[in-house]
């Protein structure tokens, strides 16, 4: 029938090819046939804007087909457009251009760039640079990638077979060059939320850990001499230093002692740890507590002897003028508590111990140090991953953790493919690290050494054997340097030979089975009496952070009456997840459920009865 257009009039149009749909293919479509000319070889489908291009004779163009002038240029670059007529008739038109958008008198939504070419010096037409949009799929066509402009190539090396695509009605959102593909990025916990791993912990018996501080100390006091003038009283509360403690003296609820004008910056995690004991007052409840205008705290019971305590507690505001401290919510009636060695420090949670273990999905070397970071972070991701060289040896970070990497059907997916990993890094330790992929055939297979001192999008392309029984498809090496850091946002592993800086891709809506499930502080065989908002980031020693959607929970308790109603939701007012009814008085009950969160990632309890014996422990992690 010769050269037609098909007008998708009514969505009728059942193709959308990109280009020739008969192959496999072993030429270039765009061919020279003299020196100003090219020929646009027939049986050629072309799918521009909403119309498809049938051209089925071949088709030569020359300079009088150029948008802009008579004669082309010596030494200059051109491009080929198929263009649709202006008149709205149904006979293909095809442009030479020098502009590398589209040609003059023509848009992006009526054109499509289909090739181009450089001329020699003598202004012909450059055999050896002519490209078309077939160039990309075909090794045979004597041009290689590297002399195609690297925007122009449409396809990413795609399979004839996926080229031939019916799609019905969807207009310009069913064309399928590669930068318009969605990417699946195959690995989990990118944005390093959970760490059900990290040796990061509060309650009673745990201290400062102080493998896990972030700077110096925002209060320290060990109360070995008097430095209670360091601190501030309530107006019914007396501090008083005896020997190698303190003694706090109260006579009235709510109030207690608090050390001044400390730095906080919002969303961050202090932990506060101190030494306590009855005084001439027993049993009594104590909080531990941040505040500047929003209030945080975490509430212990003393005991006849010495017991240390901690709390993981988050910020609720920035400020420099942050109060830090200890507070009795009854009155002691004049009696006292006695504490000592009250420290406040902000952490982190992390994997710093001589063992795999790393965020879950993720392993690493004994020699490495793996800590979640929020301060020095690239846009796009609220955490970064810090990778520390911890002992001077040679190390690690892997994907995945465990026996998954020999796992047979993990190992399956892998074989014989093109895979291409790339994250942001930064580093100022130059020589050191190096990202890429390890197997049991080629052993690493890594980048070159990362560029120092900003972030640096880098990606590497591998070709993986057919013969390995093993993979771990996502590495971060670093080289023997004793303290060495690198900061790693935002990794993504694909199947293909490229990315591109910019196409980072989440795995949406991932969820993420525990490696180890996370009791929650103050639900841990714990009395419930009233409604309240569970900062999860907070109750879980940090293990849980931002940008987490719901969560797999599991409750046990006991109620001292049946059919009451008890409810973890995602806040006050959000839908409900986890709701239960004991239906026997004083026997556990016992469910398992998913519970959204808030914009914050926090969840709500809500109940009509007081319940004991409370568990509340998290299973599951599904990430934004």
């Amino acid at each position: 029938m010769g050269n037609s257009i098909l007008y998708n009039t009514a969505g009728s149009i059942a193709l959308a090819v990109n280009y020739e749909i008969q192959g496999p293919y072993n030429d270039k479509f765009l061919t020279k046939e003299a020196d100003t000319t090219v020929r646009i070889n027939a049986d050629f489908y072309v799918r521009v804007g909403d119309t498809v291009f049938c051209i089925e004779d071949d088709t030569d163009l020359t300079e009088s087909d150029l948008d802009v002038g008579s004669s082309f240029d010596a030494s200059s670059t051109y491009y080929v457009y198929a263009c649709q007529p202006l008149d709205g008739s149904d006979t293909p038109v095809f442009k030479i251009s020098k502009n590398s958008t589209y040609p003059s008198g023509w848009n992006a939504n009526n054109s499509r760039k289909i090739g181009g070419f450089d001329t020699d010096a003598s202004g012909n037409v450059d055999d050896t640079t002519l490209w078309d949009l077939r160039t990309v799929d075909v090794t045979c066509t004597g041009v290689e990638d590297s002399q195609i402009p690297a925007n122009e190539i449409s396809l990413s090396k795609l399979k004839y077979q996926d080229l031939g695509k019916v799609l019905v009605g969807q207009g310009d959102s069913d064309a399928i060059a590669a930068e318009h593909l969605p990417r699946v990025n195959l690995l989990t916990n990118t944005g390093f939320q959970v760490w059900s791993n990290s040796g990061l912990d509060q309650g009673s018996g745990v201290g400062r850990q102080t493998d896990y501080e972030v700077g110096s100390a925002i209060a320290d006091d060990d109360c070995a001499d008097d430095d209670t003038t360091d601190w501030t009283t309530g107006s019914n509360t007396s501090l008083a230093f005896d020997t190698d403690h303190y003694e706090m003296t109260n006579d009235a609820a709510n109030e207690g002692a608090y050390i001044p004008n400390r730095s906080l910056t919002k969303g961050h995690l202090y932990k506060v740890s101190i030494d306590i004991k009855d005084g001439t007052a027993s049993g009594a409840t104590v909080k531990l507590f941040i505040q500047d205008g929003s209030y945080a705290a975490a509430s212990f019971t003393t005991t006849a002897t010495w017991q240390t305590i901690s709390s993981i507690i988050e910020a609720p505001l920035t400020s420099a003028n942050g109060n830090v401290g200890i507070k009795v919510p009854a009155s002691l009636g004049g009696n006292n508590i006695e504490f000592r060695n009250f420290h406040v420090h902000e952490v982190t949670p992390g994997c710093v111990e001589s063992n795999y273990f790393g965020p879950d999905g993720w392993k690493k070397d004994l020699s490495i140090n793996l800590l979640r970071e929020s301060s020095q972070t690239k846009e796009g991701e609220y955490y970064s991953l810090k990778m520390v060289n911890r002992t001077g040896a040679a190390g690690a970070l892997y994907y995945p953790f465990g026996n998954l990497r020999n796992e047979v059907t993990f190992v399956e997916k892998w074989k014989g493919r093109t895979i291409t990993v790339g994250a942001w890094l930064y580093t100022t330790d130059a020589n050191t690290f190096k990202l890429g992929v390890q197997d049991d055939v080629n052993g690493f297979q890594l980048s070159d050494y990362i560029s120092t001192g900003s972030w640096t999008w880098v990606e590497h392309t591998i070709n993986i054997s057919s013969s390995i029984s093993w993979i771990h498809p996502f590495v971060v090496y670093c080289e023997a340097s004793s303290g060495a850091i690198i900061y790693i946002s935002q990794p993504i592993l694909v199947f293909g030979s490229s990315i591109g800086e910019g196409n980072y891709v989440p795995p949406q809506d991932k969820v993420i089975n525990l490696e180890s499930q996370i009791s929650l502080q103050d639900y841990n065989n714990s009395t419930v009496s009233s409604d309240t908002a569970i900062n999860m980031e907070s109750q879980s020693s940090g293990k849980l952070g931002k940008g987490i959607k719901a969560y797999w929970i599991n409750v046990a308790a006991k109620c001292s009456s049946a059919g009451y109603e008890f409810h973890l939701r995602a806040g006050s007012g959000g839908p409900y997840g986890l709701s239960l009814r004991p239906q026997v008085a004083n026997v556990f009950f016992e469910g398992v459920g998913r519970v959204g969160a808030d914009s914050d990632s926090d969840i709500y309890l809500q109940r009509n009865n007081t319940y004991t014996n409370v568990y509340i422990q998290v299973l599951a992690a599904e990430v934004r």
